[in-house]
């Protein structure tokens, strides 16, 4: 019996190590609580009027759940489909490629439930009032399952919470029941207005909340590896930020989660665009961290199994 439980422990340790990209059909339309990924090309010469925006799945039924150890999901790269076609068509056939000074920019927001004011006590979509999705760059090829993106701290109180979730809702729902990916003209969005970026290429508070931004720049000259998705030439951490559950005070994480500091949002996974146009979400925990908790699962399976036969014994 023992050497059954060892070898299934091998099992599922070699299959975190070496997880396989999970093939997710690509959404057909943006839904209510969707993450969007939005592209912009603020600064350069090349569709700067133009949004294009991807929806990515549910916020909490794709992305929450790819955080949950008990998840199908966790320990996975998914694909969640290509844009290629939609970038090219709005910014040209080398858009992966734009020069310095007229770069792509790319994020991706979600507001998990349409209870965004400031009054709103209430769970929808499975998130308190006011939980938001938003991604902020990673600054190299860092950890596969190990956020690697600048610091920042979210708004305290329930008008800023009720603020930036608004915001991020009413940016979104320009797609709502659109064909995925989507183009939309700037004057038609808040994408612009809410996601400021200088001549510089520096982004500024987004979402009237989220400093230095929730978009980075693609930069195809540092193309990288993360999991199993090549040649990245933008990788987004994306995170997840919901009020107390009293609704009131600081925003952080309420579901159990420890070691999510006050007003700063927790990890949830990475999204990639690679240079062919591919989206994934790369959902892999840290090594040391999975084959822990695999361990202690095991252990108590194990220990729980024994204590039942020495019961049967006596």
């Amino acid at each position: 019996m023992k050497i059954q439980h060892l070898r299934m422990l091998a099992i599922v340790a070699a299959s975190v190590g070496f997880a396989l990209p999970v093939a997710n059909a690509q959404d057909a339309t943006y839904d209510q609580f969707d993450l969007l990924m939005f592209f912009r090309n603020p600064n350069g010469g090349n569709g700067t009027t133009q949004v294009v925006t991807f929806s990515l799945g549910s916020t909490t039924a794709v992305f929450r759940e790819a955080a949950d150890p008990m998840s199908s999901n966790y320990g996975t790269t998914m694909f969640l489909g290509n844009v290629n076609s939609a970038l090219t068509g709005n910014y040209g056939t080398n858009w992966s490629s734009l020069s310095a000074n007229s770069t792509i920019f790319a994020g991706a927001v979600g507001a998990s439930n349409t209870l965004t004011t400031n009054l709103d006590t209430g769970l929808e979509n499975d998130d308190w009032a006011r939980t938001v999705y938003f991604s902020r760059k990673r600054t190299s090829a860092g950890t596969a399952g190990s956020p690697n993106s600048s610091n920042f701290t979210l708004p305290s109180g329930a008008t800023a919470q009720s603020n930036i979730a608004s915001n991020i809702d009413g940016a979104n729902n320009v797609a709502l029941s659109e064909s995925n990916p989507f183009a939309v003209d700037n004057g038609s969005t808040v994408f612009d207005s809410l996601n400021p970026i200088n001549v510089s290429n520096v982004a500024g508070t987004a979402f009237t909340g989220i400093t230095s931004g929730v978009a980075g720049r693609l930069l195809t000259t540092s193309a990288y590896s993360l999991g199993t998705a090549t040649n990245i030439v933008v990788g987004l951490d994306l995170y997840r930020g919901t009020p107390l559950a009293n609704q009131t005070g600081s925003w952080e994480e309420v579901n159990g989660i420890t070691g999510v500091s006050d007003r700063v949002g927790y990890y949830l996974g990475t999204i990639t665009l690679s240079l062919n146009g591919d989206v994934n979400f790369v959902a892999v925990p840290e090594p040391s961290t999975a084959l822990l908790a695999l361990g202690g699962a095991f252990t108590a399976a194990f220990f729980s199994r024994r204590r039942r036969q020495t019961s049967t014994v006596q």
